[in-house]
């Protein structure tokens, strides 16, 4: 066999092993797939779709969509009053009664049935939150800060946490603040996070003159919603308080905020474009005469003030007249001296 001979050989092997490998790959629309390869595919489609949820839902796992809600007590024990009592204060010591069950931030639920216990004793007076540890089945106190959202905020001191709502699952979160001091005496703070905690928020411990007071959260309780509505007005703002009230009132009050209008004839008609205040002051220009200015809030019950000036020709007219945005404003007069201004003032809660 000559060289080339051999050579053509050769490449009628590779060729031949190319097109063996070829023909064992699947083409992109899958038609020459064989019956053991179509019944593969239809294997892995069934694995794949057993792990979405049908129409109706029932096939929902505790971590997929656990029906408590998260980071609290969610059930147990109930009093004469149906109020929650699966934790008792007797001689200040927490004890927890009976079976219950909690669910951590991540959605995970867990039921406790073992005794729990905690010595509240000499501590100082104040409010403390509760927490309930379903893993280490433990209860525990603190009165550092918890924040509801994406991050801790810039106030935070160590011990304080997080319960992160940025993303699902949840996150609870703690954080600890170290700082050392070398030997030239530059201070260097460290922040550490410790994700992924299993504690659960129960209720709080009030102590008073060494009395304790317990508060347990409601079964079930949505306590993000609860703190994020917390401090919040109502939609009739019953709940303002006295700083609240003063706030609002200040709203209405005028601000340095005006815009110059040109005074129009006599009679002119002006379109407030947002609450506030029209203010004229004009001369009256006759020393004969004791002329007037007046501006009238035609939308809010003819609303009007008027200015008359003595019969001195340097004597002025001043007058306002509050308007809601949108109310339509007449300014009448017969002071014939110049205008000194003609403006909008503006409302603080318009700024």
């Amino acid at each position: 066999m000559s060289i080339r001979d051999s050579i053509n050989t050769s490449i009628k092997n590779i060729a031949n092993d190319i097109a063996s490998m070829i023909q064992s790959r699947a083409n992109n629309t899958l038609s020459n797939l064989t019956d053991e390869g179509v019944e593969y595919i239809k294997e892995l489609a069934e694995i794949k779709a057993g792990e979405y949820a049908n129409q109706e839902l029932s096939n929902l796992t505790a971590t997929g969509l656990s029906q408590y809600n998260v980071f609290c007590v969610n059930t147990g024990e109930v009093d004469t009053n149906g109020a929650p009592a699966f934790l008792s204060l007797t001689d200040n010591v927490l004890t927890t009664s009976g079976s219950f069950d909690v669910t951590t931030a991540n959605g995970t639920i867990y039921t406790i049935s073992d005794t729990l216990e905690y010595t509240a004793d000499n501590l100082e007076d104040g409010t403390y939150k509760i927490f309930i540890d379903p893993v280490n089945k433990s209860i525990s106190l603190t009165q550092n800060e918890i924040t509801y959202g994406s991050a801790f905020p810039s106030t935070a001191v160590s011990g304080d946490y997080l319960l992160n709502t940025s993303k699902v699952p949840y996150d609870f979160q703690k954080i600890t603040i170290t700082t050392d001091t070398d030997e030239e005496g530059t201070e260097t703070t460290t922040s550490t996070v410790t994700k992924g905690l299993n504690e659960v928020y129960a209720g709080t411990l009030t102590i008073s003159s060494g009395e304790g007071n317990l508060t347990l959260n409601c079964y079930n309780k949505n306590i993000i919603l609860t703190n994020a509505l917390t401090g919040k007005a109502d939609v009739d703002l019953s709940n303002l308080t006295d700083t609240g009230t003063s706030t609002a009132a200040g709203y209405a009050m005028p601000s340095s905020t005006y815009t110059d209008l040109t005074l129009g004839s006599s009679g002119s008609t002006y379109t407030a474009p947002a609450d506030g205040y029209f203010c004229v002051v004009k001369y009256n220009g006759s020393s004969t005469n004791a002329n007037y200015i007046s501006l009238t809030n035609n939308t809010a019950g003819s609303l009007q003030i008027e200015c008359r000036s003595t019969a001195v020709s340097s004597a002025s007219g001043r007058v306002f007249v509050p308007a809601h945005k949108g109310d339509t404003v007449t300014c009448g007069y017969n002071m014939v001296g110049s205008t000194v201004s003609f403006r909008f003032i503006y409302a603080v809660g318009s700024v």
